[in-house]
């Protein structure tokens, strides 16, 4: 038991390095992405509908691809986490069903994945948006009556399981990504966050 639980607090202590890492790398990335055109008007009074399913319409471009990206990696290396549940594209697609409109084409083809890293990095960037999504969550059910279940399925991330999920990745990535991975799990973590930006920014207005 009590190797276990020195065990458990490594992992711990590696997570929590790896977190800080990947933080660090992409602090004003994400600063940029949160005040972007396309996603800063989620958070402001007067958000129209027309302006929200823009906005869907190119996280689904995407994300779609990276999603694919990870989850083929994941299968065929046969790493241990269940990633399906972790996945949320068919939930952007529910929201554009509901506002009626058309799935987008993929963006670009995805990040290149080509080690427990750059998993890592690119794992790390969806992960933590369910996060941020939440806090948006509130904001579109005050601004346009949308919800969980109608319009809205996207940013309420896993719901009451969103932090059991984003825990559930920190133990995956403890396990996953050794200490000689770290910069390509920076560097893909921060290039993930500079495509979403690229991506948002050549998006339709």
């Amino acid at each position: 038991m009590a190797a276990d639980q020195k065990q458990q607090n490594a992992d711990t202590d590696w997570a929590t390095t790896i977190a800080s890492e990947l933080r660090d790398a992409t602090r004003a990335l994400h600063h940029r992405l949160d005040h972007s055109p396309r996603l800063a008007p989620l958070v402001r009074p007067g958000l129209t509908l027309s302006e929200y399913g823009k906005c869907l319409q190119a996280l689904y471009a995407i994300n779609h691809p990276i999603e694919l990206r990870i989850a083929e990696y994941i299968s065929a290396h046969a790493l241990p986490i269940d990633y399906e549940a972790h996945r949320r594209i068919d939930d952007l697609a529910a929201d554009l069903q509901f506002l009626g409109l058309p799935l987008p084409a993929p963006a670009w083809s995805g990040p290149l994945i080509d080690s427990p890293g750059a998993l890592t990095g690119c794992f790390y960037v969806l992960a933590g948006s369910t996060l941020g999504g939440r806090v948006i969550f509130r904001q579109l059910q005050a601004k346009l009556a949308v919800d969980a279940q109608n319009g809205a399925k996207f940013f309420a991330g896993h719901g009451e399981q969103t932090m059991a999920k984003w825990q559930a990745f920190w133990a995956f990535a403890a396990a996953v990504c050794p200490a000689g991975q770290l910069p390509a799990a920076r560097e893909s973590a921060a290039g993930l966050f500079d495509h979403f930006l690229q991506h948002l920014e050549a998006s339709p207005q």
